[in-house]
């Protein structure tokens, strides 16, 4: 039985007028091996390592805390008016 996934790849390329830098089956075989194939280079990578921004994680962990989102919504509400 054929992999749905391949017809896929292959009418998403022809849609777009492209041609696949390897067979489709190919790609299909490295991405159930969790990697990632490029569909324009045909590169495959075995992982992608993300690094987030410095910044955002600051900001991540801020609003993680529970003190620090009731401090906001405090000075929010004193802003407005409120107590």
């Amino acid at each position: 039985m054929s992999d749905p996934r391949v017809l896929e790849l292959e009418t998403w390329a022809s849609e777009n007028g492209l041609t696949l830098p390897l067979p489709a089956d190919m790609i299909v075989f490295f991405e159930d091996q969790q990697r990632i194939v490029d569909l324009e280079t045909g590169a495959v990578y075995n992982s992608i390592i993300v690094t987030p921004d410095p910044c955002a994680q600051a900001i991540c962990y801020l609003m993680s805390d529970d003190d620090y989102a009731s401090n906001i919504a405090d000075r929010a509400y004193w802003r407005r008016g409120g107590w």
